[in-house]
C-alpha cells in the first residue's frame, strides 16, 4: 500500500511503528557497541595486570644486577650489603611517609566550616 493511500491514522500508526523499531535498533546498536568496547577495556586491564605482575617479577633480577654492578668496584659482600641497605632506608622512608598519610585527622573541615556559614546564614534569614 501506497503511503498517500493511507488515511491520517494509520500514517500516523506506521510512522509510530518505524520509529519504535528505529529505537530498539539503535539500542541494540549501542548495547552492541558498549560490549565491544568493555570488552576491549577488560583485555587492556588484563594485559596490565600482567605488566605489573612482570615488573614485581623483575625487581629481584634487578637488584641481583646492581650487585654485580657494584661488585666491580667492592666485594660482592659489600655490595649486596649497599643494596640491601639501601632497599632497607627506602621500605623505612616509604613506611614512614605512609604512616604519616595514614595518621591524621578524618574530619572534614572544609564542609564543617561551609555547613556553620549555611547555619549562619539561615538564621540570620530567619531574623
Amino acid at each position: 500500500m501506497a503511503v498517500h493511500d493511507l488515511r491520517p491514522g494509520e500514517l500516523i500508526a506506521e510512522i509510530a511503528a518505524d520509529v519504535s523499531t528505529l529505537v530498539r535498533k539503535e539500542i541494540a546498536l549501542a548495547k552492541q557497541e558498549v560490549g565491544e568496547m568493555l570488552k576491549a577495556k577488560l583485555v587492556g586491564a588484563a594485559l596490565f595486570a600482567v605488566a605489573g605482575v612482570l615488573g614485581i617479577l623483575l625487581v629481584p633480577f634487578i637488584l641481583l644486577s646492581l650487585i654485580y654492578v657494584l661488585a666491580i668496584w667492592m666485594p660482592i659482600w659489600a655490595a649486596a650489603l649497599s643494596v640491601t641497605g639501601f632497599i632497607i632506608v627506602l621500605a623505612v622512608g616509604a613506611g614512614a611517609f605512609a604512616i604519616r598519610q595514614i595518621k591524621g585527622k578524618l574530619t572534614p573541615e572544609r564542609t564543617i566550616r561551609t555547613l556553620k556559614g549555611d547555619l549562619r546564614w539561615m538564621k540570620r534569614q530567619k531574623s
